[in-house]
């Protein structure tokens, strides 16, 4: 256990391992005046040497939801980006040698609001992805948790998205206006196609909301709960594309090479990065990635609440029998539903 005295106080933890994996993980959190830092170490305790994905994990920085946050028995929003992404490259591993350690250090109110003094616990919640030298891949569930107190927690930095001014806008008929910023002509052309048809195909898709085995595919075992949620969540994206001023950011600054797009929770902008260009423009009757696919996938982060749990059609069907409460709340199953509803 490692335990840190800052400026203010704080209580790390250490971590829990199940017997037989691979990898541990130590986490430990740290106040300062304005940021709280939580550092992350990651050991290969096995006698032979692992790829670890960086991807989803703090050795990328705070671009996902990796830990859970909680004050007073209340989960707290996470605030942070939600990035759509193409499949994983060698170069998001690294390898970790039989006793090698790595570790990193992220400022979690970067992405989670901290402005009540007091007890918080942060729990490590996302499944490390580690390769063998045999190239196997492994899913290893790290448990870990730090505590610590806050005080004078109104000091510390608060959440931002990237602030943007748009270059015009365009009407549209059937989701009221979009406006641009950055791209080509026919850049844009793309896009302005493939939000056409958003309001009128999540509608559309709505109406498959039914016991039925296309349902259970993709959200899992029917209960009207979970239906009602699934429906909520169509009815906000055509809500918010009706009634709000969206924005298309084109290729913004910060966008990594494997990026296809991102957004934020309650946010009324999607950024579109390079890769996005390689896709078309309308949805594929196996449900892969498409310009319009990936835009009903960032509408229901802003706009449904979405999260990040799982990505392709392999994963999303595992979630729906392993943990339908999840795949209901999955972007990526409501991409994967909202375009197989058309065919």
């Amino acid at each position: 256990m490692k335990t840190f005295v800052s400026l203010l106080f704080c209580v790390a933890c250490a971590v829990a391992l199940d017997k037989g994996w691979p990898v541990s993980l130590d986490m430990s959190c740290e106040q300062s005046l304005s940021d709280v830092a939580c550092t992350f170490e990651f050991l290969n305790v096995a006698d032979e040497d692992y790829y670890l994905l960086k991807r989803n994990t703090p050795l990328e920085g705070l671009l996902s939801q990796f830990v859970a946050i909680y004050h007073k028995g209340r989960r707290l929003d996470y605030e942070g980006i939600f990035i759509h992404r193409t499949l994983p490259t060698k170069d998001e591993y690294i390898l970790l040698k039989a006793g090698q350690k790595v570790s990193a250090t992220v400022r979690i109110n970067e992405a989670f609001t901290l402005i009540n003094d007091g007890r918080y616990t942060v729990e490590y919640i996302r499944p490390l992805m580690v390769l063998n030298e045999m190239q196997m891949p492994i899913e290893v569930n790290a448990k870990a948790a730090a505590y610590m107190h806050l005080e004078n927690a109104r000091y510390l930095s608060l959440p931002s998205q990237d602030e943007v001014e748009s270059e015009g806008s365009v009407t549209i008929e059937s989701c009221t206006t979009a406006s641009f910023t950055g791209g080509t002509s026919s850049k844009r052309t793309d896009i302005l196609n493939a939000h056409k048809k958003l309001c009128t195909e999540y509608a559309d898709s709505k109406k498959n909301v039914s016991n039925n085995n296309f349902y259970k595919t993709w959200f899992g075992t029917y209960t009207d709960a979970r239906a009602t949620k699934v429906k909520g969540v169509l009815d906000k994206c055509v809500n918010g594309l009706t009634n709000k001023a969206v924005t298309y950011v084109i290729e913004p600054s910060n966008c990594q090479s494997n990026w296809n797009a991102y957004t934020y929770k309650g946010g009324t902008k999607v950024y579109l990065c390079q890769a996005y260009n390689n896709y078309q423009v309308y949805c594929k009757s196996n449900g892969d990635p498409t310009k319009e696919g990936i835009l009903a996938h960032e509408w229901t982060h802003a706009f449904g609440y979405t999260d990040d749990n799982a990505y392709g059609a392999t994963a999303n069907k595992a979630l729906a029998k392993s943990n339908p409460d999840k795949a209901v709340n999955n972007a990526d199953t409501y991409e994967y539903w909202y375009c197989l509803s058309q065919f």
